[in-house]
């Protein structure tokens, strides 16, 4: 069964096509940057991210595709080894209802923390993790949210909330606003592995914004990409049913 990785599902219109929940978010940033100034986002070259110390995938050619690769969660390797068999979402930062629909088909979703648009996840891998849990509502049960990760080599100069200091900020709802910052390292690039393979797999696009999202099958091979407009707008529920029973 073949699935479209054409570039009209990859690409990414102006701001008038972008979805309800990424201009909500743009408005709730909008406050965050006017109160604290000291959060930029200005282009910069790219850097040597944490991530370059970690093997990004197994294998010199993943033959499982996505799941060949290693990401981290809480500091740790994370094999996606694990979701071989399953049909999975891979996206940035955000959720899916479709995961309650399906999750009980064998439906996965794996979330990835990013920096690099308008420096809108200033909270570092522990803080955007514990904001997406409270955001979109996810218990134990969930889907997993990955540490933060580069998707673009050409990063940006963001700020983020200093690690050592987090302990003391991470039940504080202002703590973007108040804990100390540092920049972000991450943030700088290169993108990592696995989103360099996603976006090999469907076009070599760069990635536009927030909420880009990549359908794969359950023998690892990326199916679709999915622009950061509603995706159920581009058939991502269509597709879906047909990777479950493929």
């Amino acid at each position: 069964m073949r699935f479209p990785t054409n570039s009209s599902s990859s690409s990414f219109d102006d701001a008038t096509d972008e979805n309800s929940s990424v201009r909500e978010e743009e408005e709730d940033q909008s406050a965050f940057f006017n109160r604290r100034q000291s959060v930029l986002f200005v282009a910069a070259v790219a850097g040597t991210s944490l991530l370059s110390a970690f093997p990004g995938f197994a294998n010199e050619t993943p033959e499982n595709g996505v799941y060949d690769f290693t990401v981290r969660q809480y500091g740790k390797p994370f094999a996606l080894a694990k979701y071989k068999g399953k049909v999975t979402v891979i996206v940035n930062v955000a959720s899916e209802q479709l995961f309650e629909k399906y999750n009980k088909d064998g439906f996965e979703i794996i979330g990835f923390p990013v920096n690099q648009f308008g420096c809108q996840g200033p909270l570092g891998s522990d803080g955007e993790r514990k904001r997406a849990r409270e955001k979109f509502k996810i218990d134990s049960d969930g889907f997993q949210v990955m540490d933060e990760v580069a998707v673009k080599n050409r990063g940006t100069a963001c700020k983020v909330v200093d690690p050592v200091q987090w302990e003391e900020f991470k039940d504080d709802p202002d703590a973007a606003l108040m804990a100390p910052l540092i920049d972000d390292p991450i943030a700088k690039g290169p993108a990592d592995p696995l989103y360099k393979y996603l976006k090999e797999q469907t076009g070599g696009d760069d990635i536009p914004w927030n909420y880009t999202k990549f359908l794969v099958g359950r023998d690892g091979k990326v199916l679709k990409r999915y622009s950061p407009r509603d995706p159920l707008d581009q058939g991502i529920e269509s597709d879906l049913k047909k990777a479950l029973a493929a």
